[in-house]
């Protein structure tokens, strides 16, 4: 239910980002792919509940059990690739940062104290 919440959350603000991007400067392609990622993720974790709610009604026939099963590993294969469609969104915004400033230094672990 957890899962399903925080899914529901980031497709509400994906399509909130969606329509100030669209306002300011028309749908970038990677926001597209991000908004469709987000939108098939949610309608996939409400089949998943269904399939959940069959698993507990059917009395645990090992045909909806390995479907729901499946199907959650595709919910985890459909969350990584909405990761990279945000990680791809992020890169290509403008003013996104692509290195570190100059001024930044990388950590030095051999001069951290023990």
């Amino acid at each position: 239910m957890t899962v399903g919440f925080l899914i529901l959350i980031m497709c509400i603000e994906s399509w909130r980002q969606a329509r100030q991007q669209r306002a300011a400067m028309g749908l970038s392609k990677p926001m597209r792919h991000a908004l469709g990622c987000s939108s098939l993720t949610l309608i996939w974790v409400m089949l998943q509940g269904l399939f959940g709610a069959l698993t507990v009604t059917t009395k645990l026939f090992p045909a909806i059990v390995s479907l729901h099963l499946l199907g959650g590993e595709m919910l985890l294969v459909l969350l990584v690739i909405q990761w990279q469609a945000y990680t791809r969104l992020v890169h290509s915004t403008p003013g996104a940062k692509e290195k570190p400033p100059a001024n930044e230094k990388p950590l030095d672990m051999d001069a951290a104290p023990v």
